[in-house]
């Protein structure tokens, strides 16, 4: 069941000119005189009807949703990368930064998102001109992937190695990983070059 209430909710974006049969801003009469077409009820030419330009309502719903729908696809992968990425460094580097790290996330989980956003155009006043741009902002670190990503990382082998040992600093080892390599040979390069 929760499968075709997905396909009815996605239809409208992969939807052909099948249903809609007409474009959604195209007008059946000329705008200067009245016609028949206009505030048709619903039939096979028009399926919710016309309004007071003589334009196919479907045809506007579908091209309509599929704005929507764009728009919240964009949301939800910014606020999983955002997320992601937030997570990942907070479980790798641990201690004190995984603590400041998620404190913060906890500040801007207690504010309204209403009220950041406000926040947020004020603060921007001039760069900001609609509503929508801070709101997928906003959005961002509001997401349990963050948490996932964490507890992801905590399991991972050796993870708790390189928590141990920091004393070769953060951003050396990162500096010096190399994917595929193991994280003791990570350190011990780490180790390496600050004795030098």
């Amino acid at each position: 069941m929760s499968a075709v209430v997905l396909l009815i909710l996605i239809w409208p974006w992969f939807e052909q000119p099948g249903v809609a049969r007409h474009l959604p801003k195209a007008m059946t009469w000329p705008s200067t005189t009245l016609s028949d077409a206009q505030f048709q009820p619903p039939g096979a030419e028009h399926g919710f009807g016309t309004d007071v330009h003589g334009r196919d309502l479907l045809s506007r719903v579908f091209y309509g949703a599929r704005i929507s729908l764009l728009v919240g696809v964009v949301g939800a992968v910014v606020s999983l990368v955002i997320g992601v990425l937030w997570g990942a460094i907070a479980g790798f580097a641990g201690g004190r930064w995984d603590s400041v790290m998620m404190r913060f996330v906890d500040i801007l989980y207690s504010l309204p998102s209403m009220v950041f956003v406000m926040v947020l155009i004020t603060a921007m006043s001039g760069l900001l001109e609609k509503w929508r741009t801070p709101t997928v902002g906003v959005s961002d670190f509001k997401n349990p992937s963050m948490l996932f990503t964490r507890l992801q990382a905590a399991r991972e082998p050796g993870a708790e190695l390189l928590r141990k040992r920091m004393d070769a600093g953060f951003l050396k080892q990162l500096a010096n990983y190399k994917p595929g390599q193991p994280p003791d040979e990570t350190l011990q390069t780490a180790l390496a070059d600050q004795l030098n």
